[in-house]
């Protein structure tokens, strides 16, 4: 690729070697048919065979096809300027959904228009409403869509380059989906699913016949309750500050992790100060589903960290590995628990005794390490897949505004 010097508008910042020359400007329908289908919701059939295109980013199914090509789909309401389906086949299509397909000696590449759609159309949308959303998509708005377009063939390798970037981008979803599949799979089976369980499902070879303590997790641990007030507040000292949000997204916070600040007297720092090993909960929520949730600290340096009043702080015995701890408080047996012993109605929440009076199932120490590195390095490949997704997606947005005009 090569940087273009843009003194005009009909030049992109950035195009790929051996292209040159303006791009020319026209109206959407000089090359491209747009109409609307026929189907209603009611003609779905979850059983069908042919795609069925509706107003939403669910693809539904259908037994009758009304087009068989390539083609744009996009809803004439709803989520606008969101939602785009490429497809290139047999479908069917909603009658409040916009089906745009190729002329006869058509100027453009459908796919390209796809992508160029990504970068351009909501702001296009945008433009005929004083509100911050459309409520809907008239044909004349799509018919004068004016759009830029270089050659043909530049076309095409503007198209596929966008392309393999998706396809990444799916490769890296699928991993993800599938590692997180292991990963609840795992946490479940080698760290007991049931109550009446006397041994997990799973076990390392090796620990198969060693014994297994059913106790309460005030007999092993200290747990304390709500931490410092995020308050600031001159003439304290300032640190950093875990809370509820941090706790919420993350089982474990490393090294890297971006704190908020806060500030706190000395008598503060010796109640609420973090050490590593320690593990936050959220003793409260606005659904049941997601109450007690935990996060291990895994950080050396601690030194002026704390936690937040929403907050509770678990701090282990030696015979307990925290991040095995971390990962049990994360099964389905210990949200169960959670779920059945909160109390509230618009916001739910757990009081100490709740998290102190908690049963938690203790193998051996090794074996408690054995499991919780292994679970860990499922933790690690969900991230890496996590991150990249992420990294795609900003690259792919950085190149859709170089890419096109």
């Amino acid at each position: 690729m090569r940087k273009t010097n843009k003194s005009q508008l009909s030049l992109p910042l950035l195009r790929f070697k051996g292209f040159e020359g303006e791009w020319d400007q026209i109206f959407l329908d000089e090359s491209i048919d747009i109409n609307t289908g026929k189907k209603d919701l009611k003609d779905k059939n979850d059983n069908g065979i042919y795609p069925f295109y509706v107003r939403s980013e669910n693809i539904e199914k259908i037994n009758t096809y009304s087009f068989n090509g390539e083609a744009i789909l996009i809803p004439g309401d709803g989520k606008i300027g969101d939602i785009f389906h490429y497809i290139n086949g047999k479908f069917d299509y909603h009658q409040r959904v916009y089906k745009l397909s190729n002329k006869i000696n058509s100027k453009i590449n459908l796919k390209y228009l796809y992508y160029e759609f990504q970068k351009n159309i909501k702001k296009y949308l945008l433009s005929f409403s004083a509100k911050a959303t459309v409520d809907s998509i008239r044909l004349p708005m799509l018919q004068k869509y004016k759009i830029f377009i270089p050659e043909f063939f530049e076309q095409q390798k503007i198209a596929r380059f966008f392309s393999l970037l998706d396809k990444q981008i799916s490769l890296w979803e699928r991993k993800l989906e599938l590692y997180e599949l292991f990963y609840k799979y795992y946490l479940n089976k080698l760290l007991f699913n049931h109550d009446n369980n006397k041994f997990p499902l799973l076990r390392f070879k090796g620990f198969e016949k060693n014994e297994i303590i059913f106790d309460r997790l005030i007999n092993w641990s200290n747990i304390f309750g709500a931490g410092i007030d995020k308050v600031f507040n001159d003439n304290e000292n300032e640190g950093k500050m875990v809370n509820f949000t941090d706790v919420f997204h993350n089982v474990k916070l490393d090294e890297d992790y971006i704190f908020k600040s806060c500030t706190f007297t000395q008598e503060e720092y010796k109640k609420y100060k973090v050490e590593k090993g320690d593990i936050l909960l959220t003793p409260s929520s606005e659904d049941k589903i997601n109450i007690g949730l935990s996060s291990l600290i895994n950080i050396n340096d601690t030194q002026y960290l704390l936690y937040s009043y929403h907050l509770n702080l678990l701090r282990v015995n030696d015979r307990l590995h925290p991040l095995y701890i971390s990962y049990q408080l994360r099964t389905e047996r210990v949200k169960k628990y959670f779920y059945n012993v909160s109390q509230g109605v618009s916001r739910y929440t757990l009081s100490k005794s709740d998290f102190e009076n908690l049963y938690i199932f203790i193998p051996s120490l090794p074996e408690q390490q054995k499991i919780a590195f292994f679970l860990s390095l499922i933790d690690k490949l969900i991230n890496y897949f996590s991150e990249n997704i992420l990294l795609t997606k900003e690259l792919k947005k950085t190149y859709l505004n170089k890419l096109f005009i």
